[in-house]
């Protein structure tokens, strides 16, 4: 609900922007229409004065620059009776959201009045707290494998991943590591990270590579890149990347960057 509060203001931020350049120009535009018309396949241009005027002057070449004011006169007053009509309504629709949304009625009542009732639509909270425990069966570990712990507790297989998984944690973003993805094609692979946009709800494929000095591993990383977008995963969309090698580590930074979007 807040990212939609979100989006109707940035949109009222644009359409604020449209309608002071609009009424900038606007006031000094010439006065009258411009009647354009297509003969032999050659645009035609003629100033109209008067409504009445149903033909209009031949504006020749020399005339150009008054067709063009005249076309954005035209065109800037079309708009801005559209921008303005669309501010009034989002104008009333956020009037209306921030009076009470029915998902807070919910929320409001008392803790024993809860007890006895379901709310209309899931919270958000409830939502990620369900997600997540959500039974599966992750990649499994072998004797050899390192033994490194997240902040849930769950074993991990590298110390840049407890880093993210400690990220995600400190963000509030709800995380499930290697859980199991079915491809398009069959196949079924482990992204180190599936985390969740609780805002959307939307699921999201968090890969780190981790090792892309190996030629070996790059190439398994790359195969495993490819397969995920092949299946819909699109980098900056829903699949996240970060990335070290041998020579560059993790850069802490950059991934509570790519994170912080999503805790907004």
């Amino acid at each position: 609900m807040k990212e939609i509060n979100e989006l109707l203001r940035q949109r009222k931020d644009d359409l604020n922007k449209v309608i002071h350049k609009c009424r900038q120009f606007l006031a000094k535009a010439p006065k009258g229409t411009l009647r354009a018309v297509m003969i032999r396949g050659r645009a035609r241009y003629y100033y109209r004065s008067h409504k009445t005027d149903r033909n209009g002057k031949y504006l020749n070449s020399t005339k150009r620059a008054l067709a063009e004011r005249l076309a954005r006169r035209d065109y800037y007053s079309a708009a801005l009776d559209a921008a303005l009509k669309e501010l009034g309504a989002i104008d009333a629709l956020l009037s209306v959201r921030t009076v009470c949304l029915y998902e807070d009625c919910f929320d409001k009542l008392t803790k024993a009045r809860k007890l006895l009732l379901e709310p209309l639509t899931e919270t958000d909270a409830d939502y990620a707290k369900r997600w997540q425990e959500e039974p599966y069966e992750g990649k499994a570990f072998y004797m050899t494998d390192p033994d490194y712990r997240g902040p849930k507790g769950e074993r991990m297989r590298s110390k840049s991943e407890v880093i993210i998984a400690n990220i995600l944690y400190s963000l509030g973003i709800p995380y499930k590591y290697e859980c199991p993805l079915y491809l398009e094609n069959g196949k079924v692979v482990y992204p180190d990270f599936t985390i969740l946009n609780v805002r959307t709800r939307e699921v999201i494929i968090f890969e780190h590579l981790g090792m892309l000095g190996d030629e070996e591993y790059a190439r398994n990383a790359i195969n495993k890149i490819n397969a995920l977008i092949l299946s819909g995963y699109i980098p900056g969309r829903n699949l996240i990347l970060s990335y070290e090698s041998n020579t560059a580590s993790l850069n802490v930074e950059a991934v509570k960057a790519l994170l912080k979007v999503l805790a907004m």
